[in-house]
């Protein structure tokens, strides 16, 4: 079983004369048997490709047969011309270039090797530059984290009265500054629809108590003044 399965990937026979007349002598191997030089007008299922993926290597499968067939039946018998074995001018020129732009001299390659080292050697620097700077500050960093007051700096008079200003609590600020809307968020802690009953309710009450609070302030405005006259 085995024999015969490797029979079958045996190429054909090889007829000494016209193909399919006579006793077979032999195999016909592609540029053993006989020569094969396939060119641009061979099928392309002879040069390793079906369908879409028919051109995939065409052109280097051809050269390839063409030099192997040269190379064992001559130029005569192989009908192939010794200047087709070897690129032409321009081919060259373009592999030329092209070894040139991807395998590059080793002097350029120095040179870019001793770019790339100064960068790291300036970033390295500038790196130990910034620890130092962070460095310095890390007795300061240990104070505040030991829970003492670090070392302020002065500030000067005119600033520090600005600051005292700023920081001035202001104790009207409540009932001159917020609107009843306002003033209902900062209550509730959310926002309401002006059309709701519950906001109208708390309207209502804060309305109520800014006029017990009137009253109360009127009442005692009124007992301050009937002691004085007492």
């Amino acid at each position: 079983m085995r024999f015969t399965q490797h029979l079958k990937r045996l190429p054909p026979p090889f007829y000494p004369g016209k193909p399919g007349e006579g006793a077979p002598v032999g195999r016909y191997i592609k540029n053993v048997s006989l020569p094969y030089s396939p060119d641009h007008r061979t099928p392309k299922e002879e040069t390793g490709g079906y369908g879409e993926h028919a051109d995939y290597m065409r052109a280097r499968v051809i050269a390839d047969e063409r030099r192997r067939s040269w190379a064992r039946f001559g130029s005569l018998k192989s009908k192939v011309s010794v200047r087709d074995l070897f690129p032409s001018e321009t081919e060259y020129t373009e592999e030329l270039e092209a070894e040139k732009r991807w395998w590059p001299e080793l002097e350029t390659m120095k040179k870019e090797l001793h770019r790339i080292e100064s960068q790291k050697a300036s970033d390295e620097a500038m790196r130990q530059k910034q620890i130092a700077a962070a460095m310095s500050q890390m007795p300061k960093w240990m104070n505040i984290y030991k829970g003492k007051t670090p070392v302020k700096d002065r500030t000067p008079g005119i600033r520090q009265k600005l600051i005292l200003e700023k920081k001035k609590s202001n104790a009207d600020y409540v009932v001159q500054s917020l609107t009843n809307e306002e003033a209902i968020i900062d209550l509730v802690g959310k926002k309401l629809d002006p059309r709701s009953m519950e906001y109208k309710q708390y309207v209502a009450k804060m309305q109520l108590d800014q006029k017990n609070q009137k009253k109360r302030k009127a009442a005692l405005k009124k007992r301050g003044q009937s002691t004085v006259e007492d």
